[in-house]
């Protein structure tokens, strides 16, 4: 059954958080001031303006509600401290995220310089007759089989690329190449939701060679020492992967796929079949649509620390706030209502964030933290709804 990651939203939690550093890792760097009210249900009420917002495209004002001793409910917007997920929850929740990610999914990738600029295809697998016809081929058409294990933390999953075809003949379609990511083998740490959503860290420069193997299609393999971040947020079925090699030559390659069916490692190619179409060249999002008031569910992964060996975290509720998006120059935007931002944080980490407008009045925002050997500070998700009339 379909899950949307906005139908798993939590109600308001109850429970106050006495450190605004615990509901998003950057909020502890914002200069703030705050000023107390008793409301008329004895509830003490503050507010709390942020001379800097979250790394990224977001300034915001946080509004708090504590409860007094004995008071009624508090209805405003609140805070919890995040409770760490072990024991049968963690695994439970493995299995959620599971069912969600595991599958056949299809779809296109596309490769944007750091101006935002699609890169076309290399010219020698491009087919004579659209040279011949003066078209650009920037889009790769994908498969991309993906399967959980039931190892908590345990994600595999391989891209399949397939040579550009002139027609829609389903018979046509042939294996470019072939690469195989497992997670536990060259990452340092998985973060993940139950909806499907994941952020993790990969060492090495994707490379294409001849294939050593019997099966179709070149290989591509990771050498090397440089770090590439993914960001994979799902929704309704649908999901963005968005890639980005965190060096000064940046590059962003964005995978935008959908669905299929169980998972059957690839075994049949996809043709024409797909749900999804080519994106490079499509117009990008304008950043005015992200502009306003808006109201997010927070996510934030536990138990990232002491990354010697491979750990994975759930991201997990951890409070809710209403802010004010304003546009950031460092913002690029891109086809298909996404973007992803590039700061430096003050300890000169790489502070990403990686949005995807599903409606126009919902978003969903992956937001991480990466040192500069490729371990994940802190990974947090926004799920975020605009508030009507602001």
């Amino acid at each position: 059954m379909s899950i949307s990651l906005l139908s798993l939203l939590s109600p308001s939690p109850t429970c106050l958080s006495r450190s605004l550093s615990s509901s998003s890792f950057s909020i502890e760097r914002a200069s703030c001031t705050t000023t107390t009210s008793l409301a008329l249900n004895g509830n003490l009420r503050g507010r709390e303006r942020c001379g800097r917002g979250m790394p990224g495209s977001v300034s915001f004002e946080r509004r708090l509600v504590e409860r007094a001793a004995g008071g009624d409910q508090p209805s405003g917007v609140v805070l919890e401290e995040p409770t760490s997920a072990t024991g049968s929850s963690g695994s439970l929740n493995w299995e959620a995220f599971a069912a969600q990610v595991s599958g056949e999914w299809d779809g296109y990738s596309a490769e944007f310089n750091f101006a935002g600029e699609p890169i076309q295809l290399p010219s020698n697998i491009v087919p004579d007759a659209f040279r011949e016809w003066g078209v650009e081929i920037h889009d790769w058409q994908t498969q991309a089989p993906t399967l959980a294990h039931p190892e908590e933390g345990h994600l595999w999953y391989k891209v399949i690329r397939l040579h550009p075809t002139v027609g829609c003949e389903a018979d046509a379609a042939t294996v470019y190449s072939v690469q195989v990511s497992d997670v536990q083998s060259n990452v340092s740490a998985l973060a993940y939701h139950s909806s499907g959503s994941y952020t993790t860290v990969w060492r090495g420069k994707c490379v294409t060679q001849e294939s050593k193997s019997t099966g179709p299609g070149k290989e591509v393999t990771r050498e090397g020492d440089v770090i590439e971040l993914e960001q994979c947020i799902v929704h309704d079925r649908k999901r963005i992967r968005v890639l980005q090699q965190l060096g000064a030559r940046r590059r962003v390659m964005i995978y935008r796929e959908t669905w299929e069916g169980p998972f059957r490692n690839g075994e049949s190619l996809c043709g024409c079949a797909t749900g999804n179409s080519a994106f490079a060249t499509q117009k990008p999002l304008q950043g005015d649509s992200l502009a306003g008031s808006w109201h997010a569910e927070l996510y934030t992964a536990q138990n990232l620390e002491n990354q010697q060996t491979f750990i994975s975290g759930e991201l997990i509720p951890s409070g809710v706030e209403d802010f004010d998006r304003k546009l950031a120059d460092e913002a690029l935007y891109l086809p298909k209502d996404s973007w992803t931002c590039l700061r430096k944080s003050e300890s000169g980490n790489a502070v990403v964030e990686t949005g995807w407008l599903v409606q126009p009045d919902q978003a969903i925002v992956s937001i991480c933290e990466v040192g500069s050997f490729g371990d994940l500070k802190a990974v947090s998700l926004r799920v975020e709804k605009r508030i009507p009339g602001k």
